[in-house]
């Protein structure tokens, strides 16, 4: 198993090797190059506020595309949080979640993939539980290459170096929910009213 995962970061690698040798000429600054105006601050009874952000988030992310929402239910004041991370250029910007909660002194429980049915097809996305300082945290995640929405690092970042070899320059994403009270079932009905506006987006 840690042979295979080792054959495909050096797959990786190389691919980024040539990607950064066809752009060599070219700087990557911290850019912005979607708009998230299409992302409602209301979905269902969910009613969304933005989160303030320090320049030094953008700088370690290297995109200003960032959105980082809470949504709290009307009727039972639950509360879920949104972060997207999006790039078209640096695709150090979305990284595996796992990473920084760990680094924020997290303590992984668990992690697992879930099927999301979203009505006439699904969402595969990873599932986290983190113990905090803040108690127990659940989060799910999946990426996105070009338009296609995959729960797997390593294939969305051989996507996006062939496709940038292949001259497209297509962006990718972190998409990430998180949530330390709303019910497992509050978040797949989140996901799935959430999903027909990111594919909209993407």
């Amino acid at each position: 198993m840690k042979d295979k995962y080792f054959w495909v970061l050096v797959f990786i690698f190389l691919l980024s090797s040539l990607v950064v040798k066809k752009i060599s000429n070219s700087k990557v600054n911290i850019e912005t190059s979607l708009v998230f105006s299409d992302l409602p601050l209301k979905l269902n009874n969910w009613k969304g506020k933005d989160l303030r952000l320090d320049k030094e988030v953008y700088e370690i992310l290297g995109t200003k595309d960032v959105v980082m929402r809470a949504y709290k239910n009307t009727t039972n004041n639950k509360i879920i949080t949104l972060a997207i991370v999006y790039s078209t250029k640096n695709r150090a910007s979305f990284h595996p979640p796992e990473m920084c909660y760990l680094g924020g002194g997290g303590q992984l429980l668990k992690k697992s993939k879930e099927r999301i049915w979203l009505g006439k097809n699904y969402l595969d996305a990873n599932k986290l539980v983190i113990k905090n300082s803040q108690g127990i945290i659940k989060a799910w995640y999946w990426y996105s290459a070009g338009g296609d929405f995959i729960s797997n690092y390593y294939l969305q970042q051989i996507r996006l170096a062939w496709h940038a070899l292949q001259g497209k320059n297509e962006g990718g994403a972190l998409i990430r929910i998180s949530t330390a009270n709303a019910s497992e079932e509050d978040v797949r009905l989140f996901i799935k009213e959430l999903m027909p506006y990111l594919k909209k987006i993407f």
